[in-house]
């Protein structure tokens, strides 16, 4: 098979892929369990150390890790509470590719701006805070 023929072959499979929901929930998993194991490791944590405080065997938390736990908002919260973390959710257009960068208030001296990282696969996004009277969800609250 030509290198062509196979670019497209696989092209086409990933693209078929893409219109699967299973392939956006498989991904959804994978960050989790990404971002859950570097803040396990950061922390120093084990993964005896997170059965633990989760109160469950060490097997289950190898299943979390593995991307086989039966994962709802309601665990998914539990497990990030076990290592002091907490569980956001960022929804965006299907092409946009962004990154979450988490700082802290004591190292950001530029939280209330909007900061977006072009040609660059991290996107920053510090969204400003509005006084109550100015916030778009009050005033459409209000109206209605």
């Amino acid at each position: 098979m030509s290198e062509t023929k196979t670019t497209r072959t696989f092209q086409h499979l990933f693209e078929e892929a893409e219109r699967d929901s299973l392939y956006w929930k498989e991904g959804l998993i994978l960050e989790f369990t990404s971002d859950l194991y570097q803040l396990m490791k950061a922390q120093g944590f084990t993964k005896k150390d997170l059965a633990d405080r989760l109160g469950t065997s060490k097997a289950y938390v190898t299943k979390i890790f593995q991307g086989d736990a039966n994962f709802t908002a309601e665990s998914m919260t539990r497990i990030a509470h076990a290592l002091n973390g907490r569980v956001k959710i960022h929804v965006t257009r299907r092409d946009d590719n962004s990154r979450f960068c988490d700082v802290s208030d004591k190292d950001c001296a530029y939280r209330k701006t909007t900061q977006i990282v072009k040609n660059s696969n991290i996107h920053r996004f510090h969204k400003p805070v509005l006084p109550q009277s100015e916030h778009p969800l009050d005033t459409e609250d209000r109206a209605a």
